[in-house]
């Protein structure tokens, strides 16, 4: 009886043994984007994390609330992805800016030591933030070997978005003056974090939010009603309008030798537009989609979408934009109440 006993035993771990190894979850770090799930109220967040099909294949929880959003969103750079964790207003806020290690699926905290950061950039090992308190905007330069600080703050104005480029970093500053709201550009020296000058951008209460570079450029929106994209000469400073087919210019992505430029107004999420648009002739295309587009990235020919409640990938040809898979996200039980904040590609 013992060993007919010992001989089930055996057979049962053997049968066990095999389902466990070719049914084996996939591990966290086989995706290629993360969607992120943020409760307003609470300090969790889940990365719903999805495979080149748009399967999902896993998840990471987090004790941390209302991380990216459509405006900040998340920065990948090689083999980690940058994001601004906001906390829970008023009750845990968050003033640091967190990185996520894709390979080891690690989280490393860069505390800034400014709550209510609004933006960030990271560039050589260094991230630049931006946040406005008491009267005070700041930009904070963090190293993220040493933790040196340096900080560069005026009373005048509230800082913005910003972006690297080259050897300065450009800072988008309003002021409210007697003729209305004036949108600026500040060039700030990366190393030193002097201001070197104010370029005037225009007389409007809306932000740039966007912005992307080349060697010889600087494009960047200011989500308006008036179809316009900025152009910047990084050498003379110079800016001129590139005219749209569509309001609400926001995202700006390569794509060759033109640019994609998403078209949502990102407070009702409403926007289902992208132009291809050529930045030397000043040509664009529209292509519009079923869904809104929300938020996108891109990857060689590749186009992935965020909509109201779900991701969408598209291979574009270089004249049509060709739908290879789709998945709708959902979240229940205690994250019933959560909403989409951003997403990220590996």
């Amino acid at each position: 009886m013992k060993k007919k006993r010992s001989i089930i035993l055996i057979s049962i771990l053997i049968i066990v043994s095999a389902v466990i190894y070719f049914y084996k979850p996939e591990q966290n770090n086989s995706y290629q984007l993360g969607v992120i799930i943020s409760i307003g109220n609470k300090d969790k967040s889940n990365i719903l994390y999805y495979n080149d099909e748009l399967q999902k294949t896993g998840q990471k929880k987090l004790k941390i609330g209302n991380i990216a959003s459509q405006y900040d969103i998340p920065k990948t750079v090689n083999d980690k992805v940058y994001m601004i964790p906001k906390g829970v207003p008023y009750v845990n806020e968050r003033e640091e800016v967190m990185e996520l290690d894709h390979n080891i699926q690690k989280i490393k905290l860069y505390k800034i030591g400014r709550p209510g950061l609004f933006a960030f950039d990271e560039k050589d090992g260094d991230i630049y933030t931006t946040n406005w308190i008491n009267g005070v905007s700041t930009l904070t330069k963090y190293n993220e070997e040493t933790g040196e600080i340096q900080r560069y703050e005026e009373s005048v104005g509230m800082f913005g978005y910003l972006h690297c480029a080259g050897n300065y970093v450009y800072v988008e500053k309003q002021v409210d003056q007697k003729e209305g709201t004036i949108n600026y550009l500040m060039k700030i020296n990366r190393k030193t974090l002097k201001k070197v000058k104010e370029i005037k951008v225009n007389h409007s209460e809306d932000e740039s939010v966007f912005f992307y570079s080349d060697d010889k450029n600087l494009y960047f929106s200011s989500g308006n009603t008036d179809k316009i994209l900025y152009k910047m000469d990084l050498k003379k400073d110079k800016i001129s309008k590139l005219k749209l087919k569509e309001i609400n210019p926001q995202q700006i992505l390569p794509y060759k030798n033109k640019l994609f430029v998403t078209h949502c107004d990102l407070t009702s999420g409403m926007g289902k537009a992208i132009s291809l648009l050529n930045p030397q002739t000043g040509e664009s295309k529209v292509y519009k989609f079923k869904h809104n587009v929300i938020q996108c990235q891109t990857k060689e020919d590749y186009l992935y979408i965020l909509s109201n409640d779900s991701i969408y990938k598209y291979k574009f040809d270089g004249e049509k934009m060709h739908l290879e898979a789709s998945s709708k996200i959902s979240f229940k039980g205690s994250w019933k109440d959560g909403y989409i904040s951003s997403f990220f590609l590996r």
